[in-house]
């Protein structure tokens, strides 16, 4: 869309629990020579949250809050929007990049003293196009879909020769959501949910998802893995 003075316009929504953190998040996507934003804050309520009214329409959440940012962004995508998310800065942090990514998230800002400006450079890249993700977790996203297909065998990695899918399932796994519950979010059937799962629990060698869980603690702390740094860049697509 075009203002009167013939620059780009963008409709950005922002989705937080926290009226204040979301005018801070609005206040950061701020207005450029080359492009216009419009923000529009979403109540904090769930239901609030529909889809976009038109494909690409950009929504940041606040992952920063205790919610369930994830089934959020979900539903965003299923309507055909793209989703940045803002996560804190942890010592567990690349491992929640690594997931989000897995859910389809095409950018991820994490706080930090440069956060504000950082967000504008993220917003604007997922609009393009592009993708707003540190190198490092990039690298280990694509070694990792593309381990199944080249039969690489990680025991120690939970996560090791799972698909895409099978890696979004698992996230919900991990926080005991039923067959149900996980369809509904990803806007599959139980029966498609159950085949998934029922290949996790085979790749992973057990014969339960309490099993399967028991031998996944480590998996909230994959920043143990070698390599990992922080250096948010652009990745133009």
């Amino acid at each position: 869309m075009q203002t009167q003075s013939g620059r780009t316009e963008a409709i950005v929504y922002v989705w937080s629990l926290h009226p204040v953190a979301a005018r801070c998040l609005m206040d950061a996507v701020a207005a450029e020579d080359a492009r216009v934003f419009r923000t529009i804050m979403l109540t904090a309520s769930e239901e609030s949250l529909s889809s976009p009214q038109t494909s690409g329409e950009l929504l940041i959440l606040d992952g920063c809050c205790q919610v369930d940012w994830q089934k959020l962004a979900m539903r965003w995508q299923r309507g055909g929007g793209k989703v940045l998310v803002l996560l804190p800065a942890d010592t567990t942090n690349s491992g929640k990049e690594l997931r989000a990514l897995f859910f389809g998230v095409r950018g991820v800002v994490v706080t930090s003293s440069c956060w504000q400006s950082e967000l504008n450079q993220a917003v604007n890249t997922v609009l393009d196009g592009g993708l707003w993700i540190s190198r490092e977790v990039l690298s280990e996203y694509v070694k990792r879909t593309s381990s199944h297909n080249r039969g690489r065998v990680s025991g120690a990695d939970p996560l090791a020769h799972l698909t895409a899918r099978e890696e979004q399932i698992m996230s919900f796994l991990l926080k005991r959501d039923s067959n149900k519950e996980i369809g509904n979010v990803l806007g599959i059937s139980e029966r498609t949910v159950k085949y998934h799962v029922s290949n996790i629990l085979q790749k992973k060698q057990v014969s339960s998802r309490k099993e399967l869980l028991d031998r996944v603690d480590a998996f909230t702390d994959i920043s143990s893995l070698p390599g990992w740094k922080h250096t948010s860049m652009a990745i133009r697509g």
